[in-house]
């Protein structure tokens, strides 16, 4: 599986450690549906994949944003 290449291109996009980006990704939906073969991700290239970890993300900052007014 290309968890490795996710992870290296999570962490070089969001300007973190490759360690916060493991758990980042490891604590994501995308990763979720990555390991259950759920919605063709396993068929999608690696920028795809970040892309959809990183919109998941800043989905669930705007909620926690929502929720705290």
């Amino acid at each position: 599986m290309k968890f490795a290449k996710v992870v290296s291109r999570l962490a070089e996009r969001c300007g973190i450690s490759e360690q916060e980006a493991l758990d980042v990704f490891y604590k994501s939906l995308t990763y979720n549906y990555l390991s259950n073969l759920k919605g063709n991700l396993h068929n999608m290239g690696v920028d795809y994949i970040v892309d959809e970890i990183l919109l998941e993300m800043n989905a669930r900052n705007e909620a926690d944003g929502f929720l705290q007014l």
